[in-house]
């Protein structure tokens, strides 16, 4: 039986992971595909999944809380989205407060 790999312990302060630079974590998902949660401008914090270490993220969510960034690190599966997250770039869908009943898109 192959267990799953440790969850990340939540640092003080962005570390500087080898390759993808200053960030809060890194969690491997069972299929080879990594999360990284990235610090970004003030509060937002940014969760990526991506593929390979090729410098691109496959998909990408932004959160404006800190616990709620890590919290979905921490408990996605990689399967459809993660929860609480209030700005998709890659769409231009935003959910204020993370509550996807009030989504909307901002082009």
């Amino acid at each position: 039986m192959k267990r799953e790999p440790a969850l990340p312990r939540r640092p003080r302060a962005p570390f500087g992971h080898r390759y993808w630079g200053p960030c809060w974590g890194v969690r491997k998902l069972p299929d080879g595909r990594e999360l990284v949660l990235l610090p970004l401008i003030g509060p937002v914090t940014q969760l990526s999944v991506s593929y390979a270490r090729d410098g691109f993220y496959a998909d990408t969510w932004h959160y404006d809380r800190l616990a709620w960034a890590w919290d979905a690190l921490c408990r996605w599966d990689g399967t459809g989205e993660p929860e609480r997250w209030f700005r998709h770039p890659a769409t231009g869908r935003r959910r204020p407060g993370g509550d996807p009943v009030a989504e909307y898109v901002q082009p």
